[in-house]
């Protein structure tokens, strides 16, 4: 298709609905790529998709109108995040159709676990909001194996992923479910460091973020080290909405369970930082100062001198 002739396409597509009739599409490099990232995550944005295919924020134009042409062909679905000010227009969220995930199957990149295209645009607002900023943590993770060429990415879980197959702790109906927003292995030359991300945006009360810090406690042992296979963590809490204050909120929270169950030792455990996932770069966010942890004033790297990680 000449470039005048996709120009006339892309106009005559209605923005809210796909067309009656599925497009006829050639599935190109860049488009399998698209499908590719999708099939590693729930839910993306454009921005996202660009930023995992390494791709200059110039030819974010050019991804969105792949997108938009996956969309009406039937590969991927589109939903709409409304806006939560007069101002601007809704943000396009894309995943999977069935059509897409039957096309990546038969490359044999399909996403793991069960698949269910309705269950996907069945999503809350407030859940996709939170759920797209603890993305943007694992996209972060993959940049930053992009850019650094000692780092690599080993494994990665999504929160759906985690959610399939949880840490479970007890039993009968004290049981509870043990699920991060996200879950990396990275690996720095020969050092593993693997990373459970908590995003705050600021909503959450105090008994509910202690009972987090508990749990995170009692699964860190033998449940998880069964369920990941490694010894290696560090949870990384990410305060998206709230700043300092709020940092400095939860590590005192988090400073107060553990004198509380005596485990004062087990401090180095958890991280806390306050920046916008969406916006720092990758290097800044991993390698530089700005991470407290519990009873420790200082603000160190996530990874590298004085993390207990590796």
């Amino acid at each position: 298709m000449s470039n005048s002739a996709l120009t006339k396409t892309l106009s005559r597509l209605p923005r809210y609905r796909r067309v009656d009739n599925a497009l006829e599409l050639r599935i190109s490099p860049a488009r399998h790529s698209i499908l590719a990232v999708l099939g590693r995550y729930d839910h993306l944005v454009a921005r996202q998709i660009n930023c995992l295919l390494a791709r200059s924020p110039a030819s974010l134009t050019s991804t969105q109108e792949h997108l938009k042409l996956l969309f009406h062909a039937g590969y991927i679905q589109r939903l709409w995040l409304p806006t939560v000010t007069p101002m601007g227009s809704s943000m396009a969220i894309y995943c999977l159709d069935n059509k897409g995930y039957q096309y990546l199957a038969h490359a044999g990149l399909e996403p793991s676990g069960r698949f269910r295209a309705s269950e996907l645009v069945q999503r809350e607002f407030a859940f996709l909001r939170h759920h797209l900023q603890a993305i943007d943590l694992l996209v972060l993770a993959e940049r930053l194996a992009q850019r650094y060429q000692e780092v690599s990415l080993a494994r990665m879980r999504t929160e759906r992923q985690l959610r399939q197959e949880p840490i479970l702790l007890g039993s009968g109906k004290s049981r509870v479910r043990v699920v991060p927003d996200g879950w990396v292995d990275l690996r720095v030359g020969v050092l593993q460091h693997c990373l459970a991300f908590e995003l705050d945006r600021g909503t959450e009360r105090k008994n509910k973020i202690q009972s987090k810090v508990k749990h995170l406690l009692e699964c860190s042992g033998a449940p998880y080290q069964q369920a990941f296979g490694t010894t290696s963590l560090t949870v990384a809490w990410v305060v998206s909405e709230g700043g300092d204050g709020r940092v400095e909120e939860l590590v005192r929270w988090s400073e107060e369970v553990l004198r509380s169950a005596g485990t004062t030792h087990e401090a180095d455990l958890f991280r806390f930082a306050a920046f916008d996932p969406s916006e720092i770069e990758p290097g800044h966010a991993f390698f530089g100062a700005l991470w407290r942890r519990p009873f420790d004033g200082r603000l160190i790297p996530l990874i590298g001198e004085d993390n207990g990680g590796a």
